[in-house]
């Protein structure tokens, strides 16, 4: 083969290499898009699923709270109103504490039995409709400032009739041996007699 044909054959093939370069090169392009377009869409996605499932729990605790809140504010009418209900009542309990107190030399302490019957059912039945010991002095509406003296008055009382009840125990079983001294005296007053004499000389 001559040498100018050889150049042209050669020179020939190279630029139809570079003509398939060149039509690869957009294909290649394409796909790099395309893959990219494909990712950002992917994350679009996730993203979006991200922000959907943050809103739903957030609504999730928004309606707990939205129902925490009536449920106690349906909790807290209830007792308002039991209050409102039981109030007639505990003003009347209040009053006869009052007068048990106010009426308790009068009666010789017999009155303590009523006290004593109000602090056991306060703590049976609740202080809705047995006051606290003090709360009987202070009528419904007294300023919150008083609440100290409130309780001082209280734990007064408390400590009277813890006294009070301890000198009524006392009184009763110094009743119970003059009674029993007597009852011997009478069935064997030799033997009461002679047991006084005996003790009077060892005293001696």
């Amino acid at each position: 083969m001559p040498l100018d044909e050889q150049l042209i054959s050669h020179s020939n093939s190279q630029q139809n290499k570079a003509d398939n370069s060149e039509s690869d090169a957009p294909d290649s392009d394409n796909e790099r898009n395309d893959s990219a377009s494909r990712a950002g869409e992917m994350r679009k996605e996730q993203r979006s699923g991200q922000g959907g499932n943050l809103l739903e729990s957030q609504g999730d605790i928004r309606a707990d709270k939205m129902a925490a809140l009536r449920e106690g504010g349906v909790e807290g009418l209830k007792d308002e109103a039991i209050e409102k209900a039981l109030s007639p009542a505990k003003q009347e309990t209040s009053n006869l504490l009052k007068t048990a107190w106010e009426s308790l030399i009068d009666t010789f302490g017999l009155s303590l039995i009523w006290i004593d019957i109000h602090i056991f059912l306060s703590m049976v039945l609740g202080k809705d409709l047995f006051c606290s010991l003090g709360e009987e002095w202070f009528p419904k509406g007294t300023p919150r400032n008083l609440y100290g003296a409130k309780k001082s008055v209280g734990m007064t009382e408390g400590m009277a009739v813890v006294g009070l009840n301890l000198l009524v125990l006392f009184l009763i079983l110094l009743a119970l041996t003059i009674i029993a001294f007597i009852y011997t005296a009478i069935t064997d007053p030799l033997g009461t007699i002679g047991s006084l004499l005996a003790d009077y000389f060892k005293a001696k």
